[in-house]
């Protein structure tokens, strides 16, 4: 397809973001299973229907326009996010350091999509598309939702348990006395 026009690059990222979003919920499932935090398997799940839900939204864009989302090309993009992921996931990693390590490529597939969708937005409402651009600014605020969202976890959860994983000695099971790490000022190295 050559791209000419405005409305041309706007069919052209509907496709890459409908391919994305086929990718995603492809993908999710794996994450979920592979998360060790309930918080985060439970935010992962919701978030994977409510892309079955943005998937709709795309499709009945493709349908005011009167094209077929089937035409896609694969959005190459999110696949190379999506590989990091499953290598991730599949990685020697303590159950605390993965959790953190899911939530970072999320985050990466949140950003990649907030993307798009401002994009898609704009396009919609340059062409005057503007049942088509509330339904994409409509997943755009869920796409910054779910980014928020993980980034609470991660704050509030999942990174300091990674973090206090990380300050226990190598084969010492219990907790680490922080009393015995470096303090500033104490002479000690941190």
């Amino acid at each position: 397809m050559r791209l000419k026009s405005l409305q041309d690059m706007f069919l052209h990222e509907l496709g890459d973001i409908y391919s994305a979003e086929k990718q995603i919920l492809h993908a999710l499932p794996t994450m979920i299973r592979s998360a060790s935090s309930g918080e985060l398997s439970a935010a992962l799940e919701e978030h994977r229907q409510i892309t079955e839900d943005q998937v709709d939204r795309l499709e009945q864009v493709f349908s005011m326009l009167e094209e077929s989302p089937r035409t896609s090309k694969k959005c190459k993009g999110m696949e190379g996010l999506l590989e990091e992921g499953s290598e991730m996931v599949h990685e020697d990693a303590d159950d605390a350091a993965r959790d953190a390590g899911i939530i970072a490529i999320a985050q990466k597939v949140e950003h990649y999509e907030i993307a798009a969708y401002g994009t898609l937005v704009a396009y919609a409402r340059l062409l005057d598309q503007h049942k088509a651009a509330d339904l994409l600014e409509e997943t755009l605020n869920e796409e910054k939702d779910a980014d928020e969202r993980l980034t609470e976890i991660a704050m509030s959860v999942v990174n300091i348990s990674a973090q206090e994983a990380s300050e226990r000695p190598i084969g010492h099971g219990g907790s680490h006395d922080s009393s015995q790490r470096p303090q500033p000022g104490d002479g000690r190295r941190i």
